[in-house]
């Protein structure tokens, strides 16, 4: 796997999807990506067993993890009323990154979002349950800077004319 692909589809996220569905695993040994879902591998103290898990699944966990690290990062609005400086809290001498929230767009400068660019369209199934919600920890961030859970509710905030709801923005 490339990119970003190999942590979304990793045997730690198999083995919480597999405990939350009351699986007792002892080890997950091969987490396979097929075209809409994920083969996985795994041992139990009956044998070896495995099991389709779907897309959806690890990206749920994945996102889950990025909304958590988001909380470590401090936003501050630039000039520029649609760009965002976003830096880890614990290391404010980081130059940080540039988020740029638009009414119809969402981006970051760092490297996990441009591989999401690069690499997801590989992947046509994630591309295409992803598409509107390609999310970094820094763009949740700025989101939750302005009070939305998400990228669709951030989007339905937007009014006609490019301003933001007073609502969101306080």
């Amino acid at each position: 796997m490339k990119g970003i692909l190999k942590y979304v589809y990793t045997a730690s996220r198999a083995l919480a999807i597999l405990v939350a569905q009351g699986i007792e695993v002892l080890k997950v040994m091969e987490v396979k990506v097929m075209t809409c879902c994920v083969w996985v591998k795994y041992r139990t103290v009956k044998g070896i067993c495995s099991l389709f898990v779907s897309v959806r699944a690890f990206l749920k966990l994945a996102m889950g993890v990025r909304k958590e690290r988001a909380s470590e990062y401090v936003v501050t609005q630039r000039s520029n009323p649609a760009q965002f400086n976003v830096v880890n809290s614990r290391d404010i001498t980081e130059a940080g990154y540039l988020v740029i929230a638009t009414p119809d767009l969402v981006t970051c400068s760092c490297k996990d979002f441009q591989e999401m660019a690069e690499y997801l369209p590989q992947h046509p199934y994630l591309w295409r349950v992803m598409k509107s919600t390609r999310c970094c920890k820094h763009i949740y961030a700025t989101l939750s800077t302005l009070a939305c859970g998400s990228l669709n509710e951030y989007f339905k905030n937007w009014q006609v004319g490019g301003r933001f709801h007073e609502v969101a923005a306080a």
